[in-house]
């Protein structure tokens, strides 16, 4: 491995300044930025890749990470890619729930956490799979955990059936250029080819899940346009009672993205009409 004076043209995002470092996006070869800033080839004389930015376990966020702010450069609050897309759902669904909770007794913010269905048991086992911790602790009905444990192991077959190497998690970006945020769940490879990933807990496909991965494309590329996402977006499913495992891949989201874009302008325009009505 050909180590190189630091590159000035390099710029690390604000996002990464807790965790300077660059890795290969095949083998995972880690340098620190602090040293290099970019390296010729990885460990493995065949690896094509060059090094990226290495996402931060841990992010400079005003607010939980469940609900993260996000800032420009200038150091303004941005929406986020979900607050932009739910300003725009259909409402119906959202008071029925609300009467339903309302009705059970619960707060915005206990119905707000998620509850403990083998779906979601699932997608915690997923999660500290990708960041590499050790399996959390899951506590309810025998049943629910058995299933999402059962879930968690389609989830593995399937991931090493395609041959899917994860290699950067919760990555949070925004976009200077059209003014928002969103934190990514994973970047991954398949082959020689960069792949997108998101995971959902919900006994259905919609529209939004598309709409939130185009919205993240477009986060991606404009942050990383030497790294476009050219192997296609994988929605990675766990149904919330029985837990099961369904994968949905996108080769293009080209569509999607330029929706998205419609909805960010709009979001605005809502906004200042707002005000006059206040």
């Amino acid at each position: 491995m050909t180590l190189l004076a630091p590159d000035p043209s390099l710029d690390i995002p604000k996002f990464l300044q807790r965790r300077n470092a660059v890795q290969c996006l095949r083998c995972r070869v880690e340098v620190p930025a602090e040293k290099i800033a970019m390296a010729d080839r990885c460990m493995q004389r065949d690896c094509p890749l060059k090094t990226i930015p290495v996402a931060p376990k841990e992010q400079d966020m005003a607010k939980p990470a469940k609900y993260p702010k996000y800032l420009d450069g200038a150091g303004n609050p941005v929406p986020s890619v979900t607050t932009i897309i739910g300003r725009f759902k259909e409402s119906g669904g959202l008071l029925y729930w609300a009467n339903q909770c309302g009705l059970k007794g619960l707060t915005l913010d206990q119905a707000r956490e998620p509850a403990a269905t083998a779906g979601t048991m699932a997608h915690e086992l997923v999660e500290a799979h990708l960041r590499g911790d050790d399996a959390p602790s899951l506590s309810g009905d025998k049943d629910v955990i058995e299933k999402a444990r059962a879930a968690f192991a389609t989830f593995l077959k399937w991931q090493k059936q395609c041959s899917l190497e994860f290699k950067h998690v919760e990555v949070p970006l925004v976009s200077e250029h059209h003014r928002y945020g969103g934190r990514l769940d994973a970047i991954g490879v398949v082959g020689n080819e960069l792949v997108l990933c998101d995971f959902k807990t919900s006994n259905a496909v919609y529209v939004d899940y598309t709409l939130q991965m185009g919205a993240y494309k477009l986060l991606w590329e404009e942050n990383y346009p030497e790294y476009p996402i050219v192997g296609g977006f994988h929605l990675l499913r766990f149904a919330k009672e029985e837990g099961d495992f369904a994968h949905h891949h996108y080769p293009k989201l080209d569509r999607e993205a330029a929706v998205f874009l419609g909805m960010r302008k709009l979001f605005d325009e809502v906004k200042e009409c707002e005000k006059r009505v206040k």
